[in-house]
């Protein structure tokens, strides 16, 4: 909950700030917030960190080309590296193999 701008407890009517509650509900509260940051910083076994992950195997070829596709993908909307920074371990005639291997995937999804 928020209250000009700050995080408050929605215990009770005080609406203590969020690093100092005062009631139960309110300590309650900030147990399963810590308790639910800490659990999704950890990811352990069986837990999929995506959705997708469920439908493939695991370290297997779709799975690497949907992980690489993912990272990819938030590393140039966050601007941390160019297009041209992504396929520079490649060379011309590897671009131009992983283009067509990539238009006949695509034609099989129709």
């Amino acid at each position: 909950m928020s209250k000009g701008g700050k995080d408050v407890c929605p215990g009770c009517s005080r609406h203590c700030p969020l690093t100092h509650v005062r009631c139960k509900y309110g300590q309650k509260y900030i147990g399963k917030i810590r308790k639910a940051d800490a659990d999704s910083h950890q990811t352990p076994e069986g837990k999929h960190h995506y959705k997708w992950e469920k439908d493939v195997v695991q370290g297997g070829l779709a799975w690497k080309l949907l992980w690489v596709s993912c990272r990819g993908k938030k590393a140039l909307r966050r601007k941390k590296l160019t297009e041209q920074e992504l396929f520079a371990a490649l060379n011309e005639d590897e671009k131009a193999q992983l283009n067509a291997l990539l238009d006949q995937i695509s034609q099989r999804l129709g």
